[in-house]
């Protein structure tokens, strides 16, 4: 049995372990020596350690001079077969204290010292090359040799053939004779062996490669080709059911009816427990269409023209729907009808707005006064309602200009800021005096605005009135203030209440300004109270000739005045208050000179109350006046 030995100078202490070798140069005396170099490569690899990658060899030639070098420093350690160190001790040419034994094995029957498992020695070597005869002489040779060498007979002879599973572990392991290389075993042997087997094999691979493909590609094919046709159906019948619309054929010749999906969703039958049939469609058309709707098919064979009639169905409770049905046919070379085919649409709901429609304008034309004109002013239609309360005939009045209608008693400054807000695209509402052909004039309550085509091009005018004579006696006594003659407080409520309502229905901004003089006290004390109220007079006339068309502006009480601002954001409000702070300021009154006015300005926001709408503007006042008066605040909503 044979071993190796892993060694290192005794003085080393930076070298005790196996995992001390990485990074160091081993001497060795040749990479074929079995216990030289091979056992100990084996011994490291299975402790995680490539002698090629961790470390540094260095080739001897012999085990003694593998101790050499490590004795001498030239190399860290070294590697040598087991028995060496006993026999260069027996020979006196090794201090054996001198070395240290690295990763030291113990066997019993052994004494000899070794770093590695045990391996058989190899009794004889095979040679590939030699024939049986040398090798048998061979053989007799080495077993009648004696071994006269010295070293006290520790190494001597040849040991008997023993278990050399490990030594073929090893070499597979490293990759060594007889593993360096695969046997010697040509693809011209299988060839000359199996060639009728491996021509045939051939050819049925080739063949069915290609039918593989083949089939691969028919099966591609029809894949592709149903999930085609699975999708257009698919899309065709969400389409059908998106138009409510389904399609039917009927074959003349076997009297085979047949519906799509939809057909039998519009007719509200179970397709899974009725079959299509012309029975089950006359079941479903109403009583008194069925003669038109059969006359209507009979007469397209007869004529050999398609068909398009609208009739009813009626369904089980009571209800009634819509349709329009199409059809035509197919014939043959001697004009014998061969095959059917139509729609069937669902149009319930066409129908039912359509009637609505009609009925809604019957009741507009009737009970609401409008009238309509082009661009210029011309005028294109009047309702019913509103000649009558005019006093006029249509036939009499379309094509002149609205102004007939004109009162001499409006303001022409209602006219003009009438034309200026509608020709904006934004709607005006007033209340307005009109001429009345029976009675003179009468007041109506408008609201006119801009009329525009399918293509949202301009196209005139339409304005609808509310007949106001009745109110506007008591309007005039209940809603003006006595004093300016401006709105007043109830006014004033109910003119921000319909902004409210606008402004939610048509989601147009506006905003509100609250003004107050400043020191106005001071005018009652030093001047009295009718001075005051010339100065209130005054005041209330500047607001009014300063504000917009559109504005609306009141007395909110005492010296304190409300602008209503419509269709206006919170911008465009503190631009007016500013300018209206700045021309009263600037603004000599009579008796009392110059007076200052402080200004709260506010939005109304979607889903606030009135009352908050108040409080905001009223705190911005308040902060105006707290901040040095003659100035204009703003808060948002």
């Amino acid at each position: 049995m044979l071993g190796g030995v892993i060694i290192a100078r005794a003085d080393r202490t930076d070298i005790k372990k196996i995992k001390d070798l990485i990074g160091k140069t081993v001497a060795i005396p040749g990479e074929k020596f079995l216990g030289g170099y091979q056992t100990q490569v084996y011994e490291l690899l299975k402790n995680g350690i490539s002698v090629e990658n961790d470390l540094v060899t260095k080739v001897t030639g012999s085990h003694a001079k593998v101790v050499d070098a490590v004795i001498s420093g030239s190399a860290d350690v070294g590697f040598i077969r087991s028995g060496i160190i006993e026999e260069m001790v027996e020979d006196h040419k090794l201090n054996p204290k001198a070395l240290f034994v690295l990763n030291q094995q113990s066997f019993s029957n052994f004494p000899i010292k070794v770093s590695t498992r045990l391996y058989p020695e190899w009794a004889i070597v095979a040679a590939q090359k030699l024939d049986t005869q040398t090798v048998s002489k061979i053989a007799v040779a080495l077993y009648e040799y004696e071994n006269f060498q010295t070293g006290g007979n520790i190494i001597n002879g040849f040991s008997i053939p023993g278990d050399y599973a490990e030594i073929d572990a090893l070499a597979r392991k490293l990759r060594i004779a007889p593993y360096e290389k695969a046997p010697n075993f040509t693809g011209e042997d299988v060839w000359n062996q199996y060639r009728l087997q491996i021509i045939i094999a051939l050819l049925i691979g080739v063949v069915f490669f290609f039918l593989m493909i083949r089939l691969f590609r028919m099966k591609q094919q029809l894949e592709n080709q149903f999930k085609k046709e699975r999708q257009f159906n698919e899309t065709l019948q969400r389409a059908e059911k998106i138009a409510r619309i389904g399609n039917w054929s009927l074959d003349l010749k076997t009297n085979i009816l047949q519906w799509s999906d939809e057909i039998f969703h519009i007719f509200e039958i179970d397709k899974e427990k009725f079959e299509a049939s012309y029975e089950q469609f006359l079941n479903a058309v109403h009583p008194d269409d069925r003669d038109m709707v059969n006359s209507a098919y009979a007469n397209s064979l007869i004529t050999k023209e398609k068909y398009n009639i609208t009739h009813r169905l009626l369904m089980e409770d009571g209800r009634i729907k819509y349709v329009i049905e199409e059809c035509e046919s197919d014939f043959n070379k001697d004009g014998t009808p061969m095959r059917s085919i139509g729609t069937i649409q669902d149009v319930t709901q066409q129908q039912q707005a359509i009637r609505k429609n009609t009925y809604l304008l019957e009741i507009i034309d009737q009970y609401v006064m409008y009238i309509r004109v082009d661009k210029n002013g011309t005028i294109l239609e009047a309702s019913n309602s509103f000649c009558e309360k005019s006093g006029c005939i249509f036939e009499h009045i379309v094509g002149k200009n609205i102004n007939i209608f004109k009162s001499n008693r409006t303001p022409r400054s209602l006219y003009e800021r009438l034309w200026e807000t509608i020709q904006t695209g934004q709607t005006f509402r007033c209340e307005i005096e009109n001429n009345n052909f029976k009675e003179g004039t009468s007041w109506y309550h408008a609201t006119i605005s801009a009329t525009y085509d399918e293509s949202n091009q301009h196209t005139g005018y339409i304005a609808f009135y509310e007949n106001i004579d009745d109110k506007v006696m008591y309007k005039k006594s209940s809603e003006t203030d006595i004093l300016t003659g401006l709105p007043n407080r109830y006014r004033l409520d109910r003119e921000l209440a319909l902004e409210v309502e606008r402004s939610l229905r048509y989601k147009e901004p506006f905003s509100v300004i609250l003004v107050d003089i400043d020191y106005f006290k001071e005018v009652n004390d030093n001047y009295g109270h009718q001075i005051g109220d010339f100065v209130l007079q005054e005041f209330a006339q500047i607001l009014s000739n300063n504000i917009r068309a559109t504005d609306i502006v009141g007395r909110w009480g005492g010296e304190e005045f409300l602008i209503v601002c419509s269709q206006t954001n919170a911008d465009g409000a503190l631009a007016l208050a500013e300018n209206l702070r700045k021309i009263i300021e600037n603004f000599s009154f009579n008796t009392v000179a110059h007076k200052t006015a402080s200004f709260g300005v506010t939005s109304y926001c979607e889903n606030i109350s009135t009352n908050l709408l108040f409080k905001n503007v009223d705190d911005a006042l308040y902060r105006a006046k707290e901040s040095g008066r003659n100035k204009v605040v703003a808060l948002d909503c």
